[in-house]
């Protein structure tokens, strides 16, 4: 990944953070973090993995905010980005690693308390 795309992702996942904690009205999206921005080389497409806490109904219905928020994020960021001819699509991914690294820790303290 070139350095210009690099700084370009960080950029996103900066605003976007900043739209989801102070724009963004719907409070399905409060317990929403952005952790991390894949961009295309091309910079046209942009896919924001986001870590959301709750439970699988909450998730989804705040993956579901977050679609229905899509045009206005993408607005402010053409607002934002005024150096790039056109801002990028975005897509929303849920990122489940931190679930995943809380279900491995479960399973090493299990095996411990076992010993």
């Amino acid at each position: 990944m070139s350095k210009r795309t690099l700084q370009v992702a960080g950029e996103i996942q900066q605003i976007v953070g900043h739209l989801l904690q102070f724009e963004v009205k719907d409070p399905r999206v409060a317990f929403c973090t952005v952790v991390n921005v894949d961009i295309s080389t091309d910079l046209q497409m942009a896919h924001i993995h986001v870590s959301v806490m709750g439970d699988a109904e909450a998730r989804k219905a705040t993956m579901g905010a977050l679609d229905r928020a899509r045009g206005f994020i993408r607005r402010e960021l053409a607002r934002e980005l005024r150096h790039l001819r056109t801002a990028p699509d975005i897509r929303f991914m849920l990122d489940e690693s931190l679930d995943h690294s809380m279900r491995i820790n479960e399973l090493l303290r299990d095996m411990k308390s076992q010993q």
